[in-house]
C-alpha cells in the first residue's frame, strides 16, 4: 500500500538494505524505488549543485538530493507524466499558465521560476532566458522543483 504524508519520507539509501527516514515538509510518496545507487551531479541554482539520486514513484522519475543528515534538501522531475495539483505540465507554455502563477523571478544561471497554487515551483529554460533573462509566452514549462531550507 502506497501512502502520503506531509513530513516523511522514506528513501532507500546507498546502502540497499538500510531505509533512511528523511524529514521534509515538501509531500513526497513514502514508498519509493530507488533507480540507481549511483549519484549524479544536479544544479539545484546558479550557485549549488548535489549529488542526486534517481528515484520512481507511480511510474514518475525524481531526483533527490539529500544533506548531510540525509533529510531531503532538493527534489525535481523532468518527467512528462508529472502533473501539479493545479494541472501544470511539463511542455506546457508560459501563456497557458501564466494566469495561474502567484510570484515570478528570473535566476540568472539557472531558470525563470514562478509558483502557482501547487507547492512545486515551475521552471523555464530556453534560450530567449539564457539570453536575455526573460521568457515569452512561447516558453515551455522544463522542470519542477522544490528547495528545503
Amino acid at each position: 500500500m502506497k501512502l502520503f504524508l506531509l513530513l516523511t519520507v522514506v528513501v532507500i539509501s546507498c546502502n540497499p538494505k538500510k531505509v533512511v527516514e528523511i524529514e521534509t515538509s515538501v509531500p513526497l510518496p513514502v514508498e519509493v524505488t530507488k533507480i540507481s545507487s549511483t549519484t549524479v551531479g544536479l544544479l539545484m541554482s546558479s550557485a549549488s549543485i548535489g549529488n542526486a539520486m534517481k528515484i520512481k514513484h507511480n511510474k514518475i522519475f525524481y531526483d533527490v538530493v539529500l544533506n548531510n543528515e540525509e533529510k531531503v534538501r532538493y527534489v525535481s522531475t523532468h518527467d512528462n507524466r508529472f502533473k501539479t495539483s493545479d494541472g501544470i505540465k511539463i511542455g506546457q507554455s508560459y501563456k497557458q499558465i501564466k494566469k495561474k502563477m502567484t510570484s515570478e523571478w528570473p535566476e540568472p544561471g539557472f531558470a525563470y521560476c514562478g509558483v502557482g497554487g501547487s507547492a512545486w515551483t515551475v521552471a523555464f529554460t530556453d534560450d530567449n532566458f539564457l539570453k536575455t533573462r526573460n521568457i515569452s509566452d512561447t516558453s515551455k514549462v522544463k522542470f519542477f522543483f522544490k528547495r528545503m531550507n
